[in-house]
């Protein structure tokens, strides 16, 4: 049999400091990874949600972006960096916040502040879906994240 430890976060973005988001993606890593990392070397982890990070360098120059794939190391972001170093898509829809409509020139299409990271399998697909009521009535001011990942069956 095969373990498969899903973890979904919603990190602050309200509170203070600025640093709040890395302050909380380390209390995952410390109290949720490193535990799990402890027991197997090689675990089936995914870790994602909206941490309110966005890896566009959309609010910041991807320092807090680089910040948070560092403090989840070794898990990879299923949204970038796999496809292609760049290659992160929006997944929030555009509102009256700047910069999740995205100020800076070339980054006009929104933020991307939701992430699955994972480690232990492989990701075979990382699409965004615009999900709607039958009456087309936004589910989310967030697109969701459809994911397929394959976990190698393990013996023991």
């Amino acid at each position: 049999h095969c373990q498969l430890h899903i973890v979904n976060t919603h990190l602050d973005s309200k509170n203070k400091p600025k640093t709040v988001q890395s302050l909380q993606s380390k209390q995952i890593r410390t109290e949720v990874l490193d535990p799990l990392l402890a027991m197997d070397p090689t675990p089936a982890i995914l870790v994602g949600g909206d941490w309110n990070v966005c890896s566009r360098k959309s609010k910041d120059q991807g320092e807090a972006y680089a910040d948070l794939s560092a403090n989840l190391s070794p898990l990879r972001d299923a949204y970038g960096g796999i496809f292609g170093e760049d290659e992160f898509a929006p997944t929030r829809r555009p509102n009256t916040k700047p910069w999740v409509r995205g100020k800076k020139k070339g980054k006009e299409g929104g933020a991307a502040i939701d992430h699955a990271f994972f480690t232990g399998m492989e990701c075979v697909k990382a699409d965004l879906k615009d999900l709607r009521c039958e009456d087309l009535t936004v589910v989310s001011d967030h697109l969701g994240m459809d994911l397929e990942m394959w976990v190698p069956a393990r013996v023991k």
